[in-house]
């Protein structure tokens, strides 16, 4: 049995490249689809508050959120850097802030990424500040507020929440 003459051996090791290497790709799309984190968060807790400057004539505002992270995939993830947007007045505003992580090897604050192992539940505040002229920053009893918490493999975005004034 003779091969037709456009069936060269190029061709047929070109055609068993190709499907070993589509192949190869579906198998580590369908491992990284097992693997991928699969966070749940949510708000626990948003509370603000307003400290004057009156010789300055400024006002800081004080956003604090309490939020619980699950990652129930088999990657971990970290967060570097948080971001919310909160509406002061009439105005949109948009802060970000490195989250704070107490760890037990080291058991005072610092300034790092939030890390959320496989499985893990952590629970951390997140401290925003803002500072404005004292007209341009009204004390308001309730501010909606929507967070952000960029990491490696996406956002974890939508979490919503209106938060209280403390005295």
């Amino acid at each position: 049995m003779s091969l037709p003459s456009w069936l060269t051996p190029e061709l047929i090791l070109g055609i068993i490249g190709s499907v070993t290497g589509v192949s190869a790709l579906l198998l580590d799309l369908m491992r990284y689809l097992k693997e991928k984190p699969k966070i749940e968060a949510e708000v626990v807790d948003a509370t603000h508050s307003f400290f004057d400057l009156p010789d300055k004539n400024s006002r800081t505002l004080s956003f604090d959120v309490e939020v619980r992270i699950k990652n129930k995939g088999d990657k971990g993830i970290t967060i570097g850097e948080a971001k919310t947007e909160i509406t002061v007045g009439k105005e949109l505003h948009v802060l970000s802030q490195k989250p704070k992580m107490i760890s037990p090897y080291m058991p005072h604050e610092e300034d790092m990424a939030l890390r959320v192992e496989p499985h893990d539940l952590v629970t951390t505040t997140l401290t925003f500040y803002y500072d404005a002229s004292i007209d341009k920053l009204p004390k308001q009893e309730e501010m909606p507020f929507k967070l952000f918490l960029p990491h490696a493999h996406g956002v974890i975005k939508g979490l919503r929440g209106i938060s209280k004034i403390t005295q």
